[in-house]
């Protein structure tokens, strides 16, 4: 096994190699009862945790996770032992008929509502404005403001990724080679030192080619590198681990959801934003790997996003008793950005301005302003790049003064078709894989959504979705175009399909709706860039930013309708959300 970067993880091979495949407890969750195993034929073998050659402990950032579960099973699909043996056909075959027998203890979906012992970390964060918190109520405006609050709830998402999953382990003597699809190598490499108890020295990991720069994989390889190491050493043969994407992708690691309150203060005479308070709650699942710095990194990118705002964040991190989650770049920075660019569309019409201009003044993104009120810029920024040809080729402000001018004339009166056009503008940090730190580069995009919606038959007529994307050199830039196709046309399945037909098959919806509708993407290279910025869930935080926006003006109220309607449970966790109390 030598190092090839341009080799694919599932064409690599050492000779003599075996093929490994998990065992999955795929019916109950509880104490492990039973492992029914069919006849192996000879050179096929079991390994569970009582027989590796490690403790079965593998520590990622100070959370312990089992390499096999040994007593007892977590969370359905975890794996509590390996198949392996020279056939890899054969070997998945004798992996998908072992059967798991647990105690049957009853799975907690529903991480909305919960109690103190289910928080794995907590976050609290308030960032005051000097100049906003010294005034007095009087010049401070505080007798002519208004509040808006608004509810959101996401579900946990699979991830989408196109690269192959697994490890090759190799021992020789106490020397270890292993090759592992991953963004991180250095966190691959400590985890697997400090579980084996030998020095970073005798370790090589070797990369192979990746199509995708999914966060799965953050931690995730460490744990299949572990147990393929373990199994290599056992077996004193080179063992590759083989995860299928086809039939094991509900079992991997999620991107987490988020049950989001948020509450904005503006001023009805200065025309600004006073505060923002938000609480969240987000599942962690079974192991509360990463728990810590997923908050830590939601408040960073929310207070970046809103540097001279005063604002306030209180955030759990709930374990279930389900997969555990993946993502760094998470989805809740990216809920609360959403939601703040809907409230900021909606305080514009309330007062009567501009949404363009209030959207730059409020988030800072002054650079874009002279793309919005087509003046001229002293030095086009990167920004800028990204939105003025977007406004142009979209006839945005036509529309957009259009939309407006209708949704004034026709206000609270039932129209037979309504359209609605929306901007969103994002940034996309990047961590830092020696560190796992943040770092100042940034990916960045914008999109216009628009849309043509039946009112009197509640159908979408037409959906035009524009993203333009600014990620330096661009990572992977040939399927980079397909990622973020994918994950615009995730997000709107989603939208739709919990706001307007619940009922509908998620397949429907994509052939009635979806297919038809029209999604141009553009790529903003630079090669001067010093790095390829990976674009993460930029793409998702378009969407459900442009998505909630044109939900506000398809709605005739002043009631926000979100894309994901809250079921009774989710509206029980509010209480718990909107209460001052310690937990």
């Amino acid at each position: 096994m030598t190092i090839n970067e341009c080799i694919p993880f599932e064409q690599l091979s050492a000779p003599g190699m075996l093929y490994a495949f998990n065992i999955r407890a795929l019916s109950n969750i509880g104490e492990i009862q039973n492992i029914k195993v069919p006849p192996l034929p000879e050179g096929y073998t079991l390994i569970t945790a009582d027989q590796l050659p490690f403790r079965n402990e593998l520590k990622i950032k100070g959370i312990s996770l089992p390499l096999l579960a040994s007593k007892k099973v977590s969370y359905i699909g975890e794996a509590v032992g390996l198949i392996v043996g020279p056939d890899p056909l054969i070997a998945e075959e004798l992996a998908l008929k072992t059967i798991v027998d647990c105690e049957g203890q009853e799975s907690r979906l529903d991480w909305q509502v919960f109690s103190s012992s289910d928080i794995s970390a907590r976050i609290d964060y308030s960032k005051e404005n000097a100049m906003v918190s010294s005034e007095s109520p009087e010049s401070s405006g505080a007798e002519d403001s208004f509040e808006l609050a608004s509810y959101l709830r996401l579900e946990p998402r699979e991830f989408s990724f196109h690269s192959g999953l697994g490890a090759l382990a190799e021992w020789q003597d106490d020397r270890l080679k292993l090759a592992c699809p991953t963004l991180w190598p250095e966190l691959l490499h400590s985890c697997i030192a400090e579980l084996i108890g030998s020095s970073i020295e005798n370790i090589e990991i070797l990369q192979s080619k990746m199509y995708d720069n999914s966060d799965i994989y953050f931690w995730y390889p460490s744990l299949l590198g572990a147990r393929s190491a373990a199994a290599a050493r056992a077996l004193k043969r080179p063992v590759k681990l083989l995860i299928s994407i086809q039939r094991e992708k509900r079992f991997l690691p999620c991107v987490h959801g988020i049950s989001l309150h948020m509450r904005t203060k503006w001023s009805q005479y200065k025309h600004n934003l006073m505060n923002v308070e938000c609480r969240f709650a987000i599942p962690i699942g079974a192991y509360s790997v990463l728990d810590e710095l997923i908050l830590e990194k939601t408040v960073h990118l929310v207070a970046d996003a809103i540097p001279n705002i005063p604002l306030t964040i209180i955030g759990f991190a709930v374990r279930t008793n389900t997969i555990p989650m993946g993502a760094i770049d998470c989805i809740s920075s990216s809920a609360i950005f959403s939601m703040l660019e809907t409230h900021i569309a909606r305080a514009a019409r309330k007062m009567d301005l501009e949404f363009l201009e209030l959207l730059c003044i409020t988030l800072g993104k002054r650079d874009s302003y002279s793309a919005i009120t087509k003046m001229p810029a002293k030095n086009e920024s990167s920004t800028e790049k990204i939105v003025k040809p977007l406004l142009e080729h979209t006839d945005f402000h036509r529309k957009y003064a259009a939309y407006e001018q209708i949704h004034k004339r026709t206000r609270g009166a039932r129209e037979a078709r309504i359209r609605a056009i929306s901007l969103s503008i994002a940034d996309q940090s990047h961590i830092d894989s020696s560190s796992i730190s943040m770092i100042t580069d940034l990916a960045q995009g914008a999109a216009i959504l628009e849309v043509d919606y039946d009112s009197l038959r509640s159908i979408f007529r037409n959906i035009r979705l524009d993203i333009s994307i600014y990620a330096g050199k661009i990572l992977c830039p040939f399927k980079t175009k397909g990622a973020i196709r994918s994950a615009s046309i995730e997000a709107l399945l989603s939208c739709i399909r919990r706001s307007f037909y619940p009922d509908k098959d998620i397949n429907d919806i994509y052939e009635w709706i979806i297919s038809d509708s029209r999604i141009n993407i553009e790529l903003v290279k630079d090669e001067t860039a010093n790095y390829a910025l990976p674009i993460g869930d930029l793409a998702y935080t378009l969407v459900l930013s442009c998505f909630l926006e044109v939900m506000q003006q398809l709605n005739s109220s002043e009631r926000l309708i979100l894309p994901l309607r809250p079921t009774p449970t989710a509206i029980s966790s509010t209480e718990l959300l909107e209460k001052d109390d310690e937990h």
